[in-house]
């Protein structure tokens, strides 16, 4: 969806677009040459965004709208090393970061922390890996992971994303690192819940860019 087209949609979503003349229309969304409209409404409609009646009236497809994503500011509490357990888990607000619902909805509870350190680099979180600065979200209701879950968790205040594994005999927890880097294995004794908890299971990371 190029740029004029984008502007079609946006204004169909506020009005009737079928009440304006196509000089109107180009005007209203920069283009050059009026004949030039219907050539980008027809593209619209081609892709599934827009759909028209018999009597060629445009109108916005019900199927794009309920499927169309919202943005919401996701809080970001502070850092997570991805190393030893060595960053302070923040409890309060650091920041916020505007994200797409598709990520994790508003009414989710998630939160975003800074990945510090780089030994979740070779991680595998729907193709993408943890880097140093990277944001990674985390989903707080998914607190009794699975063995092979990427966690956050606390220990005495200090929080770290690691690959999580409990002996299923022992309830030893074992939490490991994945990355071209040597990191040693944190071992959790089953009767250590006051030091140790899992805050929630790692499900996207937000990539920074390449500069």
């Amino acid at each position: 969806m190029n740029i004029y087209q984008k502007r079609l949609i946006d204004l169909a979503r506020r009005e009737d677009i079928n009440r304006k003349t196509r000089k109107e229309l180009a005007e209203e969304v920069g283009l050059k040459y009026p004949s030039h409209v219907y050539y980008h409404l027809q593209q619209l409609v081609d892709r599934g965004f827009l759909k028209f009646t018999h009597d060629r009236h445009f109108y916005i497809n019900p199927a794009y709208e309920e499927g169309r994503a919202g943005f919401w500011q996701m809080p970001i509490l502070g850092n997570a090393t991805c190393g030893e357990a060595l960053a302070f888990a923040e409890n309060d607000v650091e920041d916020y970061v505007k994200v797409s619902t598709r990520y994790a909805g508003q009414d989710s509870g998630c939160f975003a922390v800074h990945a510090d350190g780089d030994s979740m680099n070779r991680a595998n979180i729907n193709g993408l890996s943890i880097e140093d600065g990277d944001l990674v979200i985390i989903d707080p209701r998914k607190n009794l992971p699975s063995n092979g879950d990427y966690i956050l968790s606390v220990m005495d205040g200090l929080a770290n994303i690691k690959r999580f594994y409990r002996d299923e005999e022992t309830g030893q927890v074992t939490l490991l690192s994945e990355s071209t880097s040597q990191h040693a294995p944190i071992f959790i004794h089953p009767d250590d819940p006051l030091s140790y908890f899992v805050a929630g299971t790692v499900t996207y990371v937000l990539k920074q860019p390449n500069e």
